[in-house]
């Protein structure tokens, strides 16, 4: 066993080998094998190696996507907006041998809609600005999946 901490945490990316004990949220979750994460973790992404141990409370959270820029015609209608995922998910993707092999779809398993793209370096999105601009209208939001490999991050469009 590696080595033990007691008290709360927060952090970005967790990668533990040994003893935690409190409050744990982190972006980014790996719990090898032999490691005892006791409390409760939040997280956005999360992997437990066989023989990994948590007790407490799971709770997985969005992912805030960040980093809007918006295209404008000639006319000064807003045509696409390009939204980056967050810092976090994007130093996660970069490393990530399946990142070019990444898709979308809806939590749900259903294709998304095509005015949805993701960008050509699968490190964030591209969509319509029309059709984001009426979710934000309507208060209504796309509940999105990211396939990376075996792994998976969920977030809401519009956040």
């Amino acid at each position: 066993m590696g080595a033990s901490v007691l008290g709360n945490v927060n952090c970005s990316q967790l990668d533990i080998s040994g003893h935690a004990r409190g409050q744990i949220e982190a972006a980014n979750v790996i719990v090898h094998k032999n490691a005892v994460i006791e409390g409760d973790l939040n997280y956005s992404s999360l992997t437990i190696e066989s023989g990994g141990v948590v007790t407490g409370k799971l709770k997985q959270s969005t992912p805030k996507l960040e980093g809007v820029s918006k295209n404008f015609d000639s006319k000064g209608v807003q045509t696409k907006t390009r939204i980056a995922f967050p810092v976090d998910l994007s130093e996660k993707l970069r490393n990530h041998e399946s990142r070019m092999g990444a898709h979308l779809s809806l939590i749900d398993g259903s294709p998304v809609p095509a005015w949805i793209n993701l960008t050509q370096d699968k490190l964030g999105l591209i969509v319509s600005g029309l059709e984001l601009q009426q979710l934000q209208e309507t208060g209504l939001k796309l509940e999105m999946r990211l396939h990376v490999g075996a792994n998976y991050f969920d977030f809401n469009l519009p956040t």
